[in-house]
């Protein structure tokens, strides 16, 4: 069987990749698949995963049952795994992160980045990231709830829309008043667009709904250290360090701390 590259192969093949019972052309075809297609990739881990912990060889599981139910249990896998997983791989959010931040802040939703401040005058040259917002803007046109124009704006403040991001961010707290998530990152655009006491405010609201909420936590201790009121900002930025101690965060969490320290 000659498995195209852009066709999923049957289950059964797939089964027999996992068992090692794929060879010549077939192989050839399979593997050429995988290397394109991170869903079978993800089926496949699975299924290793299953029979390495089983110990039940595949092909055992398969004998036992009849043709209709490799057809059902095909569906299941498609409705189970490959359809969320072909929804998070089109969301047009998974394209907003980069390899630099454009705020200090801290964001929900996102990864740690280093911070790289945006010239006025450069060009906006992450196209992928400026269409991500693009679509996103469409979402919450369509749909304008909390956590499309959280989203919305996380993605704004990520391209340097600091005021739209605002805007939005300002919104959705408008309509989830009570979302740590949405209280934490409009925080974040407060104190990119100079209101540092509102994104204190709102960074301390977010915490006290969640007192772990580590982005909420780092929010805040900024803020504060942007308010020059010095003994708070070390026992804010300590005690995030006591919530989320390893990492990127952490390491920009201490060297603001070792600042204060020496003045």
């Amino acid at each position: 069987m000659n498995v195209a590259s852009d066709r999923h192969p049957e289950p059964d093949v797939l089964a027999a990749f996992v068992e090692g019972h794929v060879t010549g052309d077939e192989l050839k075809g399979v593997t050429a698949h995988l290397d394109v297609c991170e869903e079978c990739r993800s089926l496949v881990a699975g299924a290793a995963e299953f029979e390495r912990e089983t110990a039940r060889p595949l092909v055992a599981i398969r004998r036992r049952i009849s043709p209709w139910w490799l057809a059902a249990a095909a569906a299941i896998i498609t409705v189970a795994v490959l359809v969320p997983l072909r929804r998070r791989l089109t969301d047009p959010f998974n394209h907003v992160q980069g390899d630099h931040r454009a705020i200090q802040a801290r964001t929900t939703s996102l990864d740690y980045a280093p911070f790289a401040a945006m010239r006025s005058d450069a060009p906006e040259e992450n196209y992928r990231q400026l269409a991500a917002v693009a679509e996103l803007q469409d979402l919450a046109a369509k749909d304008r709830n909390a956590e499309n124009l959280r989203r919305l704006g996380v993605a704004e403040l990520a391209v340097g829309h600091a005021q739209s991001a605002h805007d939005h961010l300002a919104e959705a707290a408008a309509l989830a008043p009570h979302d740590a998530r949405v209280l934490s990152d409009l925080g974040a655009a407060e104190m990119t667009v100079g209101q540092f006491a509102d994104g204190a405010e709102n960074s301390a609201r977010a915490l006290a709904i969640d007192p772990t909420f580590a982005p909420a936590a780092f929010n805040r201790a900024l803020a504060l250290e942007r308010l020059s009121n010095r003994p708070a900002a070390i026992a804010a930025w300590e005690k995030y360090l006591s919530l989320d101690g390893r990492g990127g965060w952490a390491e920009e969490a201490r060297k603001h701390l070792g600042e204060l320290r020496k003045h």
